[in-house]
């Protein structure tokens, strides 16, 4: 006997036999794993932690054998679990009053399946040879634990979560990061990218509770900001699933141009609840000078938090996309009705476009007589309280509602072609940053409009010149500084462009002073108007004066 162990204070050993349970199974994960036998632990009051983890990125021929996939689902292709009062080497455990009694040999291993598709538990000896103590159970048990044993500390991840993060609190968090598990690494080191470069992004990162799984990531970069604050009067929000776990939800705003700008982006986990206020609680946030600037919003018909935005946006009225409502409404007359006229369509559209309160009573009515009952009743109960949000003659602006068509579809298109459906979530962000840059909004202009627009007020010798630069526009690549001017770098030479947006150091501005490419790209990243008659006044007053 180990000379110390005499002077233990006796006490009762209560084997317990509580491994027949897990003998054998197997789990579709390693969260699967930790999230039952953490409810198992915490039934039984028992205290376990990883001695030994073999992780899938560390094998030798994790390129070969391994998928990021597998990593990132099971973490591990060998752990093993052993009591608190294990010891390895098989010595005594000291008492807290002062004596000592051999350890505890309980422990669990989980090897990874040969199809690489379960966790299965190979080894399983769970019988202590001492009481499970439910005081000493309660402080020292930490919910999510052995999930984020490897990665960040649960409490951290629980501190930040929801919190706007600067650079220094992702560095930080990267410190703690000890393994790539569950991505988490890579979102944070695609955050310190962007800060890198723009250190006035606004960043949330959201975790579930007690665990290190990101569910959502909120973002809004310094231009985004600049452009909402420039144009807050109508808002639209959008939501697009991206693959089975993930939606982009995403708000827009309108710049001089008629042309939908990102101003905000979020990326949760697909039923993510409450995800609009949060949204737009973190919006407020971020620029609160909007609150009172936001006169309308728009939303999709499957929106269920009207009142949240009416909370947070106190003065925006809320409008329903007409469009993807009469989508809606005639899919639901096809299955309550079984056969449809040929007008439905027409007598759908009629209803939302009515111009006045008589022709929409007018159109209700005639309705009535077309479809069945039910259909009927489904209108009058669901949407005619809410005509408010979709009938043309209550709208906040006449056509508003067709921005939907013009814009927000063409951003869905873009972030179709930008990001795949597979992607892991540091990949959406990191695909969502790069269509934030110069060239995307300049691949975008419309130079057949644009140059008709001049050509109707220019000589048809100014009208060529500024058509060439148009042309021009589109075939650059640029990048741009802002600061007290703006600086725009085709890669060659650097431009100057005032502040207004009507100067330009360069020499066909110099010399023809008319608008040039490097002012339509600066004014197609800001939002300003690309035709503009502010940008002929130079060139008219100079020819007056020569005059």
């Amino acid at each position: 006997m180990h000379p110390h162990y005499a002077n233990q204070v006796p006490g009762p050993i209560l084997p317990q036999n509580m491994g027949d349970c897990l003998r054998n199974k197997s789990f579709s994960s390693w969260e699967d794993f930790c999230t039952y036998f953490e409810s198992w632990c915490e039934k039984n009051k028992a205290l376990f932690y990883v001695q030994y983890g073999r992780s899938i990125y560390k094998c030798r021929t994790f390129d070969t054998q391994y998928s990021h996939e597998v990593a990132e689902t099971f973490k591990y292709s060998r752990v093993r679990l052993v009591c608190k009062e294990y010891r390895a080497d098989g010595s005594f455990v000291q008492l807290p009053w002062g004596g000592y009694k051999p350890h505890c040999s309980a422990t669990i291993t989980l090897k990874l399946s040969p199809l690489k598709d379960r966790l299965i538990v190979s080894e399983c000896l769970l019988e202590h040879n001492h009481i499970l103590c439910p005081i000493e159970f309660s402080y020292y048990f930490k919910k999510g634990h052995l999930f984020a044993n490897s990665c960040l500390p649960v409490r951290t991840a629980n501190t930040v979560s929801k919190q706007f993060i600067t650079i220094q609190e992702v560095k930080r968090l990267l410190r703690y990061c000890k393994t790539p598990d569950y991505g988490v690494q890579d979102v944070l080191k695609e955050m310190e990218e962007m800060f890198s470069f723009d250190p006035g992004a606004k960043v949330k990162l959201v975790f579930v509770e007690h665990h290190v799984i990101m569910k959502c990531v909120f973002f809004i970069t310094s231009h985004m900001k600049s452009l909402i604050e420039r144009f807050p009067e109508t808002l639209y929000c959008d939501k697009q699933p991206l693959g089975d776990d993930f939606d982009l939800h995403t708000i827009l705003c309108e710049d001089s141009n008629g042309r939908g700008r990102v101003c905000v982006y979020c990326l949760a986990k697909t039923g993510t609840p409450d995800l609009l206020r949060f949204i737009l609680v973190s919006l407020i946030q971020s620029i609160p000078d909007i609150k009172f600037k936001v006169y309308c919003v728009f939303v999709g018909p499957e929106t269920d938090e009207i009142d949240v935005i009416r909370d947070v946006l106190p003065v925006a009225k809320v409008h329903i996309y007409r469009t993807q409502l009469l989508e809606m409404l005639y899919k639901k007359a096809a299955d309550m009705e079984g056969c449809l006229k040929d007008d439905t369509w027409e007598l759908l559209c009629r209803l939302a476009n009515s111009c006045s309160v008589a022709s929409y009573v007018k159109c209700l009515s005639d309705l009535s007589i077309v479809f069945k009952n039910e259909f009927v009743q489904y209108l009058k109960k669901v949407w005619h309280p809410r005509k408010e949000m979709w009938v043309e003659c209550w709208a906040f602006e006449q056509n508003k509602g067709n921005a939907f068509i013009r814009f927000v579809r063409s951003h869905q298109q873009k972030v179709i072609a930008q990001l795949s459906s597979s992607l892991a979530l540091a990949d959406y962000i990191h695909g969502l940053r790069s269509l934030q840059t110069l060239n995307i909004e300049v691949a975008e202009l419309n130079e057949e409009e644009l140059c008709a627009l001049y050509q109707d007020v220019c000589s048809s010798d100014h009208a060529s010149i500024i058509r060439e630069e148009i042309s021009l526009t589109k075939n650059g690549h640029y990048s741009l500084q802002e600061a007290s001017v703006f600086l725009l770098s085709d890669g060659v030479t650097e431009f100057t462009i005032n502040k207004t947006q009507t100067l330009c150091s360069c020499k066909i501005f110099t010399s023809t002073l008319l608008p040039c490419r490097h002012l339509f790209v600066v004014r197609l990243w800001s939002g300003e108007p690309l035709f503009d008659r502010q940008l002929l006044l130079v060139q008219q007053f100079n020819s007056n004066s020569s005059d």
